[in-house]
């Protein structure tokens, strides 16, 4: 498998260049290639090179069976690694900074919230607050959440996400995480909670 198997086009690309299919693949740039990972441009470079299958670039073409532009393809993927963390760098930056300022900086607000563009920030569902205060509600009561999810199931009440994750609809770990989430507190959090920001 390759290392960048999270990548199926670029994946199936190599599987291809490997194939002998193409004399040459274009690119803008080479760093285009990789995503800045170490393995992931030994695992390119080797591939081309088995192939000699040429880079083209608008600014040259690499036979990377030459020493000189074997060279030049490796002087790039240490640049384009030192760029990727430099990016991954200002990107945990930029949400820290969001979080301080009260701003949702992951990837979807739990229930009952929904994420608004304009002001960044999470705003409450009505109607989805009417549920999560039934669920308090009866989890305080003394239900388990178990016997909870399965009520919210019986009232085929959509869950928090849809697809594969939420397939079977609600579950007592997804009502759970519901439960204990600081966002309801007034927190927004980053950082695997390690520091928790006031909103």
């Amino acid at each position: 498998m390759f290392p960048t198997e999270k990548r199926k086009k670029m994946q199936q690309l190599l599987v291809q260049v490997i194939n002998g299919k193409y004399d040459g693949v274009l690119v803008m740039d080479i760093d285009r290639l990789g995503r800045g990972e170490h393995a992931d441009w030994a695992e390119i470079c080797k591939a081309f090179l088995s192939a000699e299958t040429y880079v083209i670039t608008p600014q040259k073409i690499y036979d990377l069976s030459q020493e000189q532009d074997e060279m030049l393809f490796d002087f790039q993927a240490v640049f384009a690694k030192m760029e990727y963390k430099m990016i991954k760098k200002r990107m945990r930056q930029g949400k820290v900074a969001g979080a301080k300022k009260g701003m949702w900086t992951n990837v979807r607000p739990p229930y009952p919230y929904v994420y608004n563009s304009a002001t960044k920030q999470v705003e409450v569902d009505a109607e989805k607050a009417k549920i999560y205060r039934a669920i308090v509600d009866k989890y305080l009561l003394g239900m388990s959440s178990q016997e909870v999810s399965v009520w919210l199931n019986r009232k085929s009440i959509a869950p928090p996400y849809s697809g594969k994750r939420n397939k079977y609809g609600w579950s007592h770990v997804t009502l759970y995480r519901l439960l204990i989430s600081e966002i309801h507190l007034g927190y927004v959090i980053y950082g695997n909670s390690q520091e928790i920001y006031g909103k």
